[in-house]
């Protein structure tokens, strides 16, 4: 982790030296969401290594979104719809305990235990992720005692975590 937060903080400190007030917020804006995600990967280390034992909270939907649109240095909301399917990219749905979240595309080429391992993905491909993503979700919601399933149907893929 030295290795990584050293750079960033040397940037953050360079990016006080811009100018332009919009872009100099936004460059330190972008170095404190790069700290704070390193942050997050240690946390993410200790979860996976049952090293981690979580404070449990209670928040509405809306101020998770929220959250996660902060961290995804998202302005808007316009991808993410509460309570409706639409040909928006991601739908969240809250019912009888399980969280869904849908999305269009295509069917899941293997099983979704497959997907639970670390660096599965074919990172050659600069149209995906580095395969930690299914990764994360499921020790998470292993940790606490839910379930994540998959279903695609009508050219949709259905993840429900199970409460």
């Amino acid at each position: 982790m030295h290795e990584l937060k050293t750079p960033i903080a040397k940037g953050r400190i360079v990016s006080e030296l811009i100018d332009n007030e919009k872009q100099k917020g936004r460059i330190i804006t972008i170095f404190e969401k790069l700290n704070s995600l390193i942050d997050d990967f240690a946390k993410v280390e200790q979860v996976v290594s049952e090293n981690y034992e979580p404070i449990m909270h209670h928040y509405s939907m809306n101020k998770i979104i929220s959250n996660a649109t902060d961290m995804l240095l998202i302005d808007t909301i316009d991808n993410i719809i509460l309570q409706d399917i639409s040909d928006k990219k991601v739908t969240l749905k809250e019912e009888s305990n399980q969280l869904l979240v849908i999305s269009n595309g295509k069917k899941l080429e293997k099983p979704l235990s497959e997907y639970y391992k670390p660096f599965h993905a074919d990172i050659k491909n600069k149209n995906h992720g580095m395969g930690l993503g299914l990764y994360i979700v499921h020790s998470i919601v292993q940790m606490q005692n839910m379930h994540l399933k998959y279903i695609y149907k009508e050219n949709q893929n259905y993840f429900k975590i199970i409460f």
